[in-house]
């Protein structure tokens, strides 16, 4: 631009907020808009309140004056004060809570990630807190808190924009209506923040998404399910507060200060800053020109631009903010310090000015597409599916914009209160060498949009994989199939993921598809894929033939892709062409490198070690915890165990046991496999009924195993209860009732039920195997650390011999009441989880293929 190019942009930028202030003012004064404020340079308050540095100075007094500023400014340009403060980039911390409060301000707003960053630990679900209004307190002083609901304030910002604007809309008024169907189910009002980060997303939508806007203002005008309200309005008639103990300190941006604090071009700025405010202030009287210099330098945006981007800008942003620092010691009449008239950032490696507009903080957010064949709570046979079930809800409390796609099984179409909105079908199509016709439908639960691929011929079928007599012959064509559908959905829905994150084998085929058959079509480029085994021992291994009906050259029959011993592999294909590979626990990860653990594949999964990742898995306490659960007689924790005996006492009356409330109860909720070692439970079991234990085993496998426990529960009546199904209320009713909870498995990638006893008291006992080996610390006298009993050996002598211990234990009610306490004080919540799969995602996205 020429300067006469300049004068004239800004010339006219005046004459539009000479308009637009006068009608934002009219519409608040009507009531229609509530007009927030920020600090009047946009600084991070929190960094500027960080207590006195070395030197004696504290900048608590500059935040002070910026918000001062501000709302000066304010009351001149629309005749009042502010209630509400949106804090600059959301930064927020304990200790800015007084002096808002002293001036004025009512309530601020902030992101979600801060407020489940608050309630680390907390035991209910994500959607249960961030609808509400909460109350922070400081030094005798209180503010009111909102805060920003990241799934549906991204999706305004970074999709919607690339969609029809009435398509968009009506996306964005469906997910409200979830949110409100859940408010509902919780009664009372609830409050839905969306919050954009202003210049982001408006460039990017067709006309600056004017008609995205009316169709969505106009939408919500006649839902009555749905009222847009000012943040004033609805604190004004809904007075109920949820309180913080105690704000977390962070930002919107990861939760942190990382972008304006601790790289070594940012705090050289800081330093510079530090010096030039002590010069200021060593004098008697602070010119009021140096101060606002000073105030000017305090913005977030020069600490910003340090470090992360690389470009030209880097060097127009430094040398304004040295010039302004510069600025105070001439004015002063005071030397510079040697160094401020040198750049910051190193003069090499500019990467030029970027080509168009530039993308705002928040365009860095993760896009992660879920792929399971299964998930709580609509349809599960194991733990993938609650895995599937939580781990999505966790990545996106820690910043993830993801959703889920999985087939509609014949149990989902079936469930009540399910309301499934049709998006989108999809026509039998030549895609990836022919792609069988679908539907696609949507639902929302705890905040996540799960998309099911409705095909009939393949997913209407009472079981998932099949049945008690064996696996449905088709299974390889049925998720080949599933697979080529989930990269249709990308390619027809405008649905481009970061990464697609597979898992186990029923997704394997994903990063096949990808690397081979689509790598030279743009609209995936750029895509990573995550390939998570959950078992090394279900590979999904399928005859020759199948490599033609699912678009596979015969090129790729051999052992170095996807021939495996004579078949087609199809975990394989999901180890080898994914950009990463991980597991659900760090000891899983190193046994499938081994021969005992890999089945075949551990000489492949060696040679992909360095891109191989154990990430434990986590509880959703949000539906495992005695506190809250709702599937028991009496709810109850650590600090109130009389309870659990009432729910000891129901779980025997119903499964009609004929025990006494005191004689040791042990249960089991797995499938009947050889895996599980349930072979090595039924041996055993009789020995335990004699010692005076009670069993209650809930579970289904082959016919074999369900007959062989059927049997067992008819030899010993009134000892042991089977029941060979999945029943969700009766294995929350288990975990709450029992006193020892065995898992005695050969091997096990994971585990979750260890974690869900451990919540409820009941001691697990388990084989050292995988992810039970990493939870399980065993039984100490010393009763340091201990919070269960484990064995080495996979056979029936060493778990008798584990189980034998615990009842001896079990006999010392006060030694046994302190082993329940410190198990339940075990913490495998998801959140340390999702944060190595944040990470994971972050470094994959920049990581060279």
């Amino acid at each position: 631009y020429t300067e006469e190019d300049k004068t004239a942009l800004f010339k006219r930028q005046k004459e539009a907020v000479a308009l637009v202030l006068p009608a934002y003012k009219k519409l608040q004064d009507e009531g229609r808009i509530e007009i927030t404020t920020s600090p009047f340079y946009h600084p991070i308050l929190p960094l500027l309140c960080r207590g006195k540095d070395d030197e004696g100075f504290d900048f608590t007094q500059d935040a002070k004056v910026q918000v001062e500023k501000a709302l000066d400014l304010y009351k001149k340009v629309f005749g009042r004060s502010p209630k509400g403060m949106w804090p600059p980039e959301g930064s927020v911390s304990q200790n800015i809570i007084p002096f808002l409060a002293d001036r004025g301000i009512e309530w601020i707003a902030t992101d979600e990630g801060i407020l489940m960053e608050s309630f680390k630990g907390y035991d209910g679900s994500r959607d249960e807190l961030i609808y509400k209004v909460f109350t922070a307190k400081e030094d005798g002083r209180e503010i009111d808190l909102i805060f920003r609901d990241i799934n549906i304030s991204n999706a305004i910002s970074f999709r919607y924009s690339h969609m029809p604007s009435k398509k968009a809309a009506a996306d964005l008024i469906k997910d409200l209506k979830g949110i409100a169907s859940f408010c509902a189910l919780k009664g009372g009002e609830h409050l839905a923040s969306i919050i954009l980060d202003g210049e982001n997303p408006w460039p990017y939508y067709p006309c600056g998404g004017e008609a995205f806007l009316k169709t969505v203002y106009k939408d919500l005008s006649s839902n009555p399910q749905l009222a847009t309200v000012t943040v004033s309005e609805y604190r004004a008639v809904n007075k109920e507060r949820k309180s913080i103990p105690k704000l977390f300190s962070g930002s919107w941006i990861n939760r942190n200060f990382k972008k304006w604090i601790g790289s070594p071009q940012k705090d050289k700025a800081w330093e510079y800053l530090r010096k030039a405010r002590r010069e200021l202030f060593s004098l008697d009287e602070q010119k009021k020109e140096a101060l606002e210099e000073l105030y000017i330098a305090e913005g977030s945006d020069w600490f910003w631009w340090y470090d992360d981007f690389g470009t030209e800008l880097n060097f127009i942003f430094d040398e304004l903010f040295r010039k302004h620092l510069l600025n105070i010691y001439n004015i002063i009449g005071r030397p510079a310090p040697y160094g401020l008239a040198e750049p910051i950032p190193p003069v090499l490696g500019i990467q030029g000015l970027p080509e168009g507009p530039a993308k705002g903080e928040m365009a860095r957010q993760e896009k992660i597409l879920f792929v399971s064949s299964e998930s709580v709570p609509f349809a599960k046979t194991g733990g993938l599916a609650d895995v599937s079930g939580s781990l999505p809800k966790a990545l996106l409390s820690a910043g993830a914009d993801i959703s889920v796609i999985m087939p509609l099984y014949k149990c989902v179409r079936e469930m009540k209160d399910l309301e499934l909105i049709k998006e989108k079908s999809v026509k039998k199509s030549a895609f990836l060498g022919g792609t069988h016709g679908f539907d696609v439908y949507s639902a929302r639960h705890g905040g996540v949009t799960t998309y099911f691929i409705d095909n009939r011929h393949f997913f209407d079928r009472d079981g998932l994989y099949g049945t008690e007599k064996g696996d449905y012959p088709d299974n390889g064509l049925r998720f080949a199939c599933f697979s080529k559908a989930v990269l249709a959905v990308v390619n027809e829905m405008d649905q481009k993921p970061d990464i697609i994150h597979c898992n186990d084998w029923q997704t394997a085929l994903i990063p096949f598809y990808l690397r081979f058959e689509l790598s030279s079509d743009k609209h995936f480029n750029g895509i990573r894929t995550l390939f998570t085994v959950h078992n090394m021992a279900y590979q999904g291994i399928f005859g020759r033939g199948i490599m033609s009906r699912i678009n596979i050259p015969e090129r790729f029959f051999n052992m170095d892709d996807l021939e495996f011993y004579g078949s087609i592999n199809f975990m394989k294909a999901g180890i080898l062409y994914s950009d990463a590979v991980s597991t659900v626990s760090r000891r899983y990860a190193r046994e499938i490198m081994t021969p005992g653990f890999g089945a075949g594949l551990d000489g492949l999964v060696r040679k992909r070690k360095d891109f191989l990742y154990g990430i434990p898995n986590g509880a959703d306490y949000s539906v495992w915890n005695p506190k809250s659960d709702k599937n028991i007689k009496k709810n109850y924790d650590a600090e109130n165990l009389k309870n659990k005996m009432i729910c000891k006492k129901d779980l025997i009356e119903h499964t009609g046991l004929d025990i006494p409330e005191e004689a040791p109860l042990i249960g089991a909720v797995t499938r009947l496999a050889d895996q599980k070692g349930m072979d090595l439970l039924a041996e055993i079991a009789g020995s335990l009924t004699e010692r005076g234990a009670g069993l209650v085993i809930l579970g289904k496998g082959n016919e074999g195993y369900n007959r062989m426990f059927s049997e067992l529960a008819a030899r010993y009546p009134g000892k042991i209860y089977v029941c060979n199904d999945f029943n969700d209320e009766l294995a929350h009713k288990i975990e709450a009732g029992c006193d020892m909870f065995v898992m005695p498995s050969r091997y096990e990638p994971c585990g979750l039920n260890q974690m869900y006893s451990l919540k409820y008291g009941t001691i697990p006992i388990v084989r050292a195997t995988g992810g039970l080996d990493d939870a399980i610390v065993d039984f100490d006298e010393s009763g340091k650390e201990s919070n269960g009993f484990k064995f080495a050996s996979a056979d029936k002598r060493s778990l008798y011999s584990a189980v034998e211990r615990a009842l001896r234990v079990y006999r010392d009610k006060e030694e046994w009441t302190k082993l329940m306490k410190r198990a339940m004080g075990y913490d495998f919540s998801w959140t340390v989880s999702a944060e190595k799969y944040m990470q994971l995602y972050r470094d994959m996205i920049g990581r060279e293929r």
